[in-house]
């Protein structure tokens, strides 16, 4: 019998807790930043563009920073990305102005694009190929835990200590994420682009004479990065709108909502990641964008409790199998060179299905209503669904097409299948 590689090897274990320790930070401010703003003289207004600046910040970063992983290696980015979540939560105790607020959060969102995007490479990197999707899901558990239990804690910091502690608690916990991260070895990175002098030795980074540079968009990842964008538009409607369309359908609870929909995520993660691996990418992604289409469905039309916590499991389990598996789809088809651009593209494009389910499904709200909103929602995930099938099938057909007339087989080296029937495409031979 075959022995699996291991996934649980020493760098794996190591940025998985330094994910941890950097997004407890980044939840640690997260419910407390709003009345932070209203403290200082903001507005409503206010909030929703400080807040709404970071994620603008980290998405327009993050396709460079891809570039930037495979020009030079995941490590310094890594350390860059902690290093502002250290630094960024003290500048916050100085801040006495709406817009000393604005600036910081713009620099804070720096380190979320350099972080998220540098790390998800470096467990490509040392991620088994064949067990590439269990990999990503139980990396994935590791913000998700820290998603479900640091507002709490920072909440309790903030009526024990006051915004200055909790801060300064913040800038704790990404200063352990630092020192972890001292201790990550150099994984990716290119050769190729090292400016050499006389006899061939690296003198300086730069592209090599007549190397083009890493692509900004990796064509490879568009594919699983479209699909997640009809997913995430979901999860941007869902975040945004819930709170106020709760307390409207008997549902006070909303962070309960969230608790369920973290404890669903965090136990699908692992499943969805070993579906992905021994029965292909599109076993995981198809069922897990079918349910998200059935969570905004009956959102729409949940009432009380016992719907709105079924929802939440419903919605939990569909990310958990989507989102890590379309990772893997897109890791796979970057190949080795290409993976910080196929993160850099994938995560920006988790941004941006964010900022355009808010933003023009909100615009339905606006006209229809909250229940009309999440109809839509559904049929948003579900024309993910459809996508999904119809270009994954005309990827397939391509894919056979070249390696039938080139006469090679699916490998890594050529187009960067895992291994698995449906590595490349993800939709089932």
């Amino acid at each position: 019998m075959k022995t699996r590689s291991p996934i649980w090897t020493f760098e794996f274990v190591l940025v998985s807790f330094i994910s941890f320790a950097f997004f407890v930070s980044f939840y640690f401010l997260l419910p407390v930043l709003p009345g932070y703003i209203l403290k200082v003289g903001g507005t409503d207004r206010d909030v929703g563009l400080i807040l709404g600046v970071f994620t603008i910040t980290a998405t327009a970063l993050r396709p460079f920073v891809g570039r930037g992983v495979d020009r030079v290696g995941t490590r310094l980015f890594i350390i860059a990305g902690t290093a502002v979540f250290l630094v960024a939560p003290l500048l916050y105790v100085a801040a006495a102005s709406v817009l000393a607020i604005l600036v910081v959060r713009i620099f804070h969102g720096t380190g979320i694009a350099f972080f998220t995007t540098s790390s998800s490479a470096y467990v490509a990197h040392v991620s088994p190929a064949e067990r590439r999707g269990e990999a990503v899901g139980y990396y994935g558990m590791f913000s998700n835990v820290s998603m479900a239990i640091a507002p709490t804690i920072g909440l309790f910091l903030l009526k024990r200590l006051d915004y200055a502690g909790l801060f300064l608690s913040a800038a704790a916990m990404g200063g352990v994420a630092v020192l972890m991260s001292l201790f990550l070895r150099p994984v990716g990175g290119s050769t190729a682009y090292q400016r050499t002098g006389t006899g061939g030795k690296a003198t300086a980074p730069g592209p090599a004479p007549g190397t083009k540079p890493p692509a900004l968009i990796h064509p490879g990842a568009v594919y699983p990065s479209l699909v997640l964008i009809a997913l995430t538009a979901t999860y941007g409607v869902t975040l945004s709108f819930l709170p106020l369309y709760g307390p409207k359908r008997d549902f006070e609870q909303v962070g309960l909502f969230f608790t369920v929909y973290a404890a669903a995520l965090i136990i699908s993660r692992s499943v969805g990641g070993v579906v992905a691996d021994r029965y292909g990418r599109g076993k995981a992604i198809a069922p897990g964008m079918g349910l998200a289409a059935v969570a905004m469905f009956c959102l729409a039309a949940a009432r009380g409790i016992p719907a709105f916590l079924g929802v939440a499991a419903i919605y939990g389990t569909a990310m958990g199998f989507a989102n890590p598996a379309l990772m893997a789809l897109a890791i796979d088809r970057a190949g080795p060179g290409g993976r910080g651009s196929a993160m850099g593209t994938f995560t920006a494009a988790f941004d941006l299905g964010i900022g355009l389910g808010s933003v023009f499904l909100g615009l339905v709200a606006d006209k229809f209503g909250y229940s009309l909103m999440y109809v839509v929602a559904g049929i948003v995930a579900a024309s993910g669904l459809a996508a999904f099938g119809l270009i994954g099938q005309a990827e397939q057909r391509r894919e056979r097409a070249i390696e039938g007339s080139a006469g090679m087989g699916a490998g890594e080296a050529a187009g960067g299948s895992t291994g698995t029937a449906t590595g490349r495409t993800g939709v089932s031979s």
